[in-house]
């Protein structure tokens, strides 16, 4: 079989993360957005400080009904949201990974995804603590420790537009208005580009490859979006399909020989470090497979190195609106 199944991709990615060059970006990337991933959490060295080790006599749960002044976020799309909203004055803490906007780089870190710092949050004295749906095992240690805490789902577009609203209400009738406003903008965008490239009869087949060794001169394994609704959904925009969106994987492993029985028409290789942006160096590992793959011939692989790509947070319409100039590049 070229793609594996879930537990076997647990294993194989275990193996995988011991024995090739791969980046905590990647790493994380990979471990958030696709949840069968969760399982590696092992594989990862907590920092900071134990639970144990905090002084919870220090600790103070904020009435709910306070609108929150002192903001941490978790996670590269939910700061992003909250600096559309207008809220960044208010966020104290942000993940090792929030670099985008630039402003997110002055606040002070706090860990990553799976290693958050308990210490350092504690320490800002945050209001309001706010993760993604999947993280539950963050929720409870930090409400354990009296902070409160709220969930968003930017699993899908649905989930990262409702948590504009979502977040907005939790400040105030204004916050939230801007949110609904937010909403509506994208949403509009999102209508004209599906009305424009979802009529014809023909959905054109797409690989999404979101991991691979890069610059060999050569395609074997790599990890691709599967079963996972974020990516579905943005290639239905687009007038496209995931070829594996009936994976039983949200992130399946395929070999060289199942991306020929596959023979995609089109390949999105998404790539995620620095060292990975020579597009024609990108593209000649996929001419290996010559004029055997539609892709190939049709000269239809484009990688794709922006940041927004492997966020799935309110910049997803970047994506949708790249790839559309991509798909239907007379339109």
């Amino acid at each position: 079989m070229f793609l594996i199944n879930q537990s076997d991709g647990i294993k194989n990615v275990s193996s995988f993360l011991k024995n090739r060059r791969f980046s905590r970006r990647r790493f994380f990337f990979l471990k958030l957005n696709f949840c069968f991933l969760v399982a590696l959490l092992a594989l990862v060295p907590v920092t900071g400080c134990s639970d144990k080790n905090i002084n919870q006599a220090n600790t103070t749960r904020h009435p709910s009904n306070e609108i929150p002044q002192r903001i941490i976020s978790t996670v590269p799309s939910i700061t992003e949201t909250l600096f559309a909203l207008d809220l960044q004055n208010r966020l104290v803490g942000v993940s090792d990974f929030c670099h985008y906007p630039p402003e997110a780089d002055k606040i002070r870190k706090v860990g990553g995804y799976f290693d958050p710092n308990l210490e350092a949050m504690l320490e800002l004295e945050p209001d309001l603590v706010l993760i993604l749906k999947e993280n539950q095992d963050l929720r409870r240690r930090l409400e354990s420790l009296g902070i409160n805490v709220l969930t968003v789902d930017h699993s899908s577009i649905t989930g990262i537009l409702e948590s504009f609203e979502q977040i907005g209400a939790v400040f105030g009738d204004d916050f939230q208005a801007k949110g609904h406003q937010i909403r509506e903008d994208l949403e509009n965008r999102v209508q004209k580009i599906r009305a424009a490239s979802g009529n014809s009869s023909h959905r054109p087949s797409v690989l999404i490859s979101i991991d691979r060794v890069r610059g060999t001169g050569k395609v074997s394994d790599i990890y691709a979006a599967g079963n996972n609704p974020y990516f579905n959904e943005i290639l239905e925009i687009v007038g496209a399909r995931n070829i594996l969106q009936d994976s039983s994987s949200p992130v399946p492993t395929i070999s060289a020989e199942g991306i020929l029985e596959l023979n995609p028409e089109f390949v999105i290789d998404l790539t995620t470090t620095a060292e990975d942006k020579n597009e024609q160096e990108i593209k000649k590992d996929w001419e290996c497979f010559g004029n055997n793959l539609q892709a190939v011939q049709k000269k239809q692989i484009f990688p794709i190195s922006d940041d927004f790509a492997t966020i799935p947070g309110p910049r997803f319409i970047l994506l949708i609106e790249k790839l559309n100039a991509l798909f239907h590049p007379d339109k």
